[in-house]
């Protein structure tokens, strides 16, 4: 009886042994009950057979790391795949202190000769194993110090491939604090890893576009852009034209202003244009049917006792975006505006061709506003009549 016990006592050391080395020999070693803490590895990414970078920290249970000692990160061979462009630059190693990288030795051993702060890494390429060698001179950490190991994972050097299949993956850390090679009592621990088949999630949305024109006619004693809606039909009445001065919009003085309201989100903006009815001849303008006479309408300022007509932007206003004139509407000068009284540079109101009269800058606008002013003026030879008129037809367009 006795020798059976001590039969099977030496069969299960001895298989013991043999897992034991056999394990070691791959680079799974069993953890410690004292060993590292805090152990974490952030990669970022999880998904499968994708380049990751990864942020690995652990916490020494007691010791230092010092001259001569090495900590080892092991991925576990096939698993994650580790290529052998690596350099310098995809590594930092921080035991309370931000180590130098001076040397990395790609399935051969780093050339570790430097300073107190330097550290080599050794990269096995098969095991997809990454060792940290502090170099002699190296100035000892803290006891119980918190490493932080980065590898840049996702190149442009050497890179770090998740595993192709998804599952919980195992990270192997081991410290050899006692210059003997890795060994079973050494500092060590593990770090589980999930590895999925995706880990990005695709948010979508959509935006409709918007566009919001308003047109109204009003005459206002208040600051711009301050009017009252009106109903349609729309008009402006300019009244009994005179040859010794201009008829104008005129705010407060009961001669209307067109007013323009304009949004639209999109990408290129909007554009407000109009057109004149205009004659039945090719001159555009007002026209007198009873007389068949046309007050001529050009770009360019209106003058006392010449006969013109046409249109400007005298004021423009948005909450976001830029609402601003087209071409010669802006009055004289610098195009700033013209005004009730002594900018009379207007704009031509054309019968056969579109003219942009406000644009938002090819860009979306929100809560535009413009005032327009109708003018013009009479020679002394402009045959008497109650009927001049001009229809124009205003058009917004957005670009989307």
């Amino acid at each position: 009886m006795q020798k059976k016990i001590f039969q099977t006592i030496v069969k299960t050391t001895l298989a013991s042994l043999v897992l034991a080395i056999f394990l070691f020999q791959i680079g799974i070693v069993p953890a410690r009950a004292d060993g590292l803490t805090g152990m974490k590895d952030t990669l970022t990414r999880l998904k499968i057979s994708e380049l990751a970078d990864h942020e690995i920290k652990w916490t020494l249970p007691g010791g230092k790391f010092a001259a001569g000692d090495k900590a080892m990160v092991y991925f576990g061979g096939a698993t994650f795949v580790a290529d052998s462009g690596w350099t310098t630059a995809d590594f930092t190693f921080d035991d309370g202190t931000l180590r130098t990288v001076v040397a990395v030795g790609v399935d051969v051993d780093p050339v570790c000769t430097g300073g107190v702060d330097d550290v080599a890494i050794r990269v096995d390429t098969t095991k997809s194993q990454f060792d940290i060698w502090a170099c002699p001179g190296y100035t000892a950490s803290a006891g119980g110090a918190s490493v932080t190991f980065t590898i840049d994972g996702t190149g442009p050097n050497g890179t770090l491939t998740n595993p192709a299949v998804a599952a919980t993956y195992q990270v192997y850390l081991v410290g050899d604090d006692k210059g003997n090679g890795f060994n079973f009592d050494d500092d060590n621990g593990f770090i589980a890893i999930a590895i999925v088949d995706d880990d990005q999630v695709v948010v979508t949305a959509n935006i409709d576009p918007t566009l919001t024109f308003d047109l109204d006619t009003y005459a206002t004693a208040t600051a711009f852009p301050t009017y009252t809606e009106t109903p349609a039909p729309y008009s402006v009445d300019l009244g009994s034209l005179s040859i010794s001065g201009i008829t104008s919009s005129n705010g407060g003085g009961g001669i209307r202003s067109i007013w323009v309201d304009l949004s639209t989100n999109a990408a290129s903006g909007a554009v407000v244009t109009f057109l004149a009815t205009g004659g039945p001849g090719t001159d555009p303008g007002l026209y007198s049917a009873a007389t068949s006479k046309t007050i001529t309408s050009a770009s360019g300022p209106l003058m006392s006792g010449w006969e013109g007509y046409g249109i400007c932007v005298a004021n423009v206003t948005a909450s976001s975006g830029t609402l601003t004139w087209g071409g010669a509407y802006g009055g004289a000068g610098d195009f700033d505006g013209c005004d009730y009284a002594s900018d009379h540079t207007v704009g031509i109101a054309q019968d056969d061709f579109e003219r942009i009269v406000l644009h938002s800058s090819y860009s979306p606008i929100n809560n535009g506003r413009a005032e327009i002013l109708a003018k013009a003026s009479a020679a002394a030879t402009t045959p008497a009549a109650a009927d001049y008129t001009d229809t124009l037809t205003f058009i917004a367009t957005s670009t989307f």
